[in-house]
């Protein structure tokens, strides 16, 4: 069998940002993904203050996984084997990554930006909004991992409109709670 290889690019990009990490660089970070939309989506920039740890609930934080980086939402902590663990996952997702450790942990997302050379945003970064969807993001992702385990043990034809419709609802509350936010920056923005 065939070993998994990394793709050149993004071992050099992993390079890159551990360099900063190491020098304790503040960089912006275009976006791809979906996982924290709506505060954060495709063509916003991320601005990352590499080497600094998280100090709470809400925050943004990166790290790596797989052969990229993510960035997601702190939304809670956990101790296991005497080491602090965080739990993350991203806004749009049903759940939880796996637990990461301070090591893990590239940088803290510092502001967004949600449009090419729009205004720097800190609503929903950090403070009250971001504990409140931090928050709101645990219970749908606790809520989602036991409406999993009960949609397992449906039938079959009803487990797999079950199992397609957790991730679907488990997204409105954190959507609900972050739309004013996105809206109020929209306001802003014109």
């Amino acid at each position: 069998m065939a070993e998994p290889t990394l793709d050149p690019r993004s071992i050099a990009l992993l390079g890159l940002y551990r360099s900063y990490r190491r020098d304790g660089t503040e960089a912006w970070l275009d976006t791809r993904g979906t996982s924290m939309r709506p505060l954060v989506g495709p063509g916003s920039a991320m601005l990352v203050a590499f080497g600094r740890q998280p100090t709470g609930l809400g925050e943004i934080v990166v790290f790596e996984q797989g052969d990229g980086i993510v960035a997601h939402r702190i939304v809670g902590q956990r101790v296991e084997d005497g080491r602090q663990r965080f739990i993350v996952k991203g806004d749009a997702e049903a759940y939880f990554d796996r637990p990461i450790g301070h090591d893990d942990i590239l940088g803290v997302v510092r502001g967004i930006r949600r449009e090419s050379g729009g205004p720097i945003q800190h609503r929903g970064v950090d403070g009250r909004s971001s504990r409140a969807i931090a928050r709101v993001s645990r219970w749908c992702g606790r809520g989602a991992r036991i409406a999993q385990r009960v949609a397992i043990r449906t039938p079959s034809p009803i487990r797999g409109v079950a199992l397609g419709a957790i991730s679907t609802l488990a997204r409105v509350p954190t959507r609900l709670i972050s739309a004013p936010i996105t809206q109020q920056h929209g306001a802003e923005g014109r």
